[in-house]
C-alpha cells in the first residue's frame, strides 16, 4: 500500500475520545483534501481508529467496526506511525 500524504489542515479541536489527545491537523493519506464527515482518522497518541462526525468531532471506532480490506490499510498506517513515532501501542 502506498500512502500519498498531502499537506497537514486544520480541523477544529476535538480531543480523542479514547486517550483524550486533543487534535486540531489532520493529513490526508489519499491525496490533498480536508477532511469532510465521515473520512477516518488515526489517533497520533494512541492509534484508535477515529471517524470525523458532524462538526468534524472525532468518533471513536473498534476495529471490528472495519471490513478487511480498510483494517488492513489502518493496520500499515498504525506500523508506520509506530515507527516514526518510536511508540509500542496496541
Amino acid at each position: 500500500m502506498k500512502f500519498d500524504f498531502g499537506r497537514d489542515v486544520e480541523v477544529p479541536l476535538s480531543p480523542c475520545p479514547t486517550c483524550g489527545h486533543e487534535m486540531d491537523r489532520a493529513t490526508c493519506t489519499t491525496g490533498d483534501h480536508a477532511p469532510k464527515f465521515g473520512d477516518l482518522t488515526v489517533c497520533i497518541s494512541c492509534l484508535t481508529v477515529l471517524q470525523f462526525g458532524p462538526s468534524l468531532r472525532l468518533i471513536a471506532l473498534a476495529d471490528s467496526d472495519l471490513d478487511a480490506p480498510l483494517l488492513e490499510h489502518i493496520e500499515t498506517l498504525r506500523a508506520g506511525m509506530r515507527k516514526v513515532l518510536g511508540k509500542e501501542i496496541n
